[in-house]
């Protein structure tokens, strides 16, 4: 049996460095990251450390999400540790440095200008109707180059960037409820994917209003998780209630139904669903804590040039007049 470290609160997200693969970042309800080096054993007093929340404006609700980034400061590189939390903050820390937590942005809703309250339509004072609009975040997903994405708890994406610390982010309504996944294409950094409440998963490009593919789930429920297949440019698995769907988006029916249904009945409701390394099998989590590995059978052939057939597919979903720009925009990853 694997060693086991245990903590005193729920841990609600998990990432692997990349420059360092002996470094874990977890992420736990209480508020708190730690980083475990894998590589010590568990009664080692090196092999956890809790990332202090020092220069952070305030300390977080509930940490939500985790990753590891590349920070440039136009000077040199170092992969840092990256939250979100509910309430709104996203900070990083440097491990190289003082391990301690730099705010980058608050994630905000600002009232649009001009607009006035239901109390001022009545004649009366409203001190916060001016006042910003904070939102939960809950996950995030990282763009090429400085920008990343922030999911929120209220169905809004926020497009923030590590440089511009002072700027609001540009946000835009996704989902009619929390979105609990978001993730970018592999094959495409402009191209999006995320899971909400509203019983629905979207496909979803930088700077296009619309989302390109609304894909509903077949149960009506929730779609908990969302991913991308790392081999099949189209391909991407779903977990919505007691079933993991697989859809093929170079299909015109695919929004309509999935090309592949895995139900469980002896798992509780799936609440994460991804893909291994090699595209042929799925990893999913369940509420009981249960992890099952689903092999898939039948894939279609893994096209020689992935982002060609990622562009055809996309292409056949929108006006012929603006295939063009659509084409331009899945072609840029800056």
């Amino acid at each position: 049996m694997p060693a086991a470290l245990f903590c005193s609160s729920a841990v609600t997200a998990l990432s692997f460095s990349a420059d360092r693969p002996n470094l874990l970042a977890a992420a736990v309800q209480a508020g708190h990251v730690y980083v475990v080096d894998v590589s010590l054993h568990v009664e080692d007093a090196r092999a956890v450390r809790r990332l202090q929340s020092g220069k952070a404006p305030t300390a977080f609700a509930p940490v939500w999400d985790v990753q590891w980034f590349t920070y440039t400061d136009f000077v040199a590189s170092a992969e840092e540790v990256l939250a979100v939390g509910d309430d709104g903050w996203v900070c990083k820390w440097n491990l190289d440095r003082d391990w301690e937590s730099y705010p980058l942005c608050r994630v905000q809703h600002y009232p649009e200008p001009g607009r006035s309250s239901p109390k001022a339509a009545k004649g009366v004072a409203d001190p916060g109707a001016c006042e910003p609009r904070v939102l939960s975040a809950l996950c995030v997903a990282l763009l090429p180059g400085t920008r990343y994405l922030v999911a929120t708890k209220e169905g809004v994406v926020a497009e923030c960037h590590v440089h511009r610390r002072s700027s609001r982010p540009v946000l835009s309504a996704a989902h009619a409820g929390p979105i609990y996944a978001i993730r970018r294409s592999p094959f495409c950094g402009n191209l999006y994917l995320t899971a909400g409440a509203d019983w629905t998963a979207c496909l979803w490009l930088r700077g296009w209003e619309e989302p390109l593919v609304k894909l509903c789930s077949p149960q009506n429920a929730a779609v908990e998780s969302a991913a991308w297949s790392p081999c099949h440019a189209t391909l991407l698995a779903t977990a919505s209630g007691k079933e993991l769907q697989v859809w093929d988006i170079a299909r015109r029916a695919a929004s309509a139904r999935p090309v592949a249904v895995v139900v469980n009945e002896r798992a509780q409701r799936f609440t994460r669903v991804d893909w291994a390394r090699d595209g042929l099998s799925l990893v999913s989590g369940d509420r009981a804590g249960h992890v099952w590995v689903h092999h898939l059978g039948d894939l279609p052939h893994r096209p020689r040039l992935p982002r060609e057939a990622l562009v055809a597919a996309l292409s056949v979903l929108v006006p012929p007049h603006r295939r063009p720009l659509l084409r331009e925009k899945l072609l840029c990853d800056d």
